[in-house]
């Protein structure tokens, strides 16, 4: 058999009424997590009944337009608890012997309710930040599926304008010095929960948020007393803070003025303080958990807008 469709990533829409359209996908993905209950019974060596128990959907992206689709979502989660505040991801379709097909040709897949949850941030040296969100797909009770899926539809028009790399990282007051590569756990624990033998679940919440900061550097004074001690340092939002600047199309980096910033508040841990393989650089691991000072949560985002 020959193939005769194929179709590839595109964009994100978060959001029906004001919606946020975010381009810079690097990673989609869908799954119904079926679960197929097989009944052995009688002394059978197969299962004769077997029945559908359980759909429990997830869908992901991962995208470089950090400054767009945390200014929406924030850094805890998107409550999809209304129509127009749904999510829908765009896979646009290739054209044998061409490129891409033209206008009402592509597919989309809807979601109406559940959670969209930030999952973890990572960027390395020289490279692009990229971000990693979940959705957690319940059912709104309506006879529809969880995700609905849509054919020959446009595309969104997006543009490509975000692009963030590391600047600098700061830890209980210390500036971190020769960072190779940093992430961001957002650390949500979304529950998801369902009753009277409903296939998929209808109703989701955040169970707790415990988000971690962790660094890997090549510096390694970073664990001493007059840093990061080896037992662990107490850190606020005021002196702990990663930043990440933007990258200018045509040159190298716009003003500060459009950098993005992370703070938190908790303790930080030089986790790894001696890794090395060979012939290649040391590093030591450094680790900040964070907690709920009392006003902040504890990990707060400031863009520029």
């Amino acid at each position: 058999m020959s193939i005769t469709d194929l179709h590839l990533l595109h964009s994100v829409q978060i959001g029906s009424a004001g919606p946020t359209l975010l381009g810079g996908i690097v990673a989609q993905s869908g799954r119904t997590g079926s679960t197929i209950r097989g009944e052995l019974v009688s002394g059978s060596v197969y299962a004769i009944f077997q029945s559908l128990i359980s759909q429990s959907p997830r869908a992901g992206f991962t995208t470089v337009q950090i400054e767009r689709a945390l200014d929406k979502t924030g850094v805890q989660f998107w409550d999809m608890g209304t129509a127009t505040q749904d999510v829908t991801l765009f896979a646009q379709k290739a054209v044998q012997a061409g490129t891409r097909a033209g206008a009402s040709a592509h597919r989309s897949f809807n979601v109406v309710k559940g959670l969209l949850v930030p999952r973890t941030l990572t960027v390395a040296h020289q490279e692009d930040a990229q971000l990693e969100y979940e959705l957690i797909v319940t059912h709104d009770g309506s006879a529809n599926d969880p995700i609905l899926q849509n054919e020959n539809v446009s595309l969104p028009a997006i543009v490509d304008d975000e692009h963030f790399t590391l600047k600098s990282v700061q830890i209980g007051g210390i500036s971190i010095a020769e960072v190779r590569n940093l992430t961001i756990d957002f650390g949500i624990d979304v529950r998801a929960e369902g009753s009277d033998s409903e296939i998929t679940e209808s109703f989701a919440y955040v169970n707790n948020i415990v988000p971690t900061i962790t660094v890997n550097t090549m510096d390694i004074l970073a664990m001493k007393s007059d840093a990061i001690p080896f037992g662990s340092a107490a850190v606020t939002h005021a002196n702990t803070i990663i930043t990440l600047q933007k990258r200018a199309s045509g040159g190298k980096y716009e003003s500060s003025g459009s950098d993005l910033t992370f703070t938190m508040a908790g303790q930080a841990t030089a986790e790894s303080f001696h890794e090395a393989s060979g012939n290649e650089p040391q590093m030591t691991t450094i680790q900040v958990q964070g907690k709920f000072d009392g006003t902040n949560a504890p990990l707060v985002f400031t863009s520029p807008a």
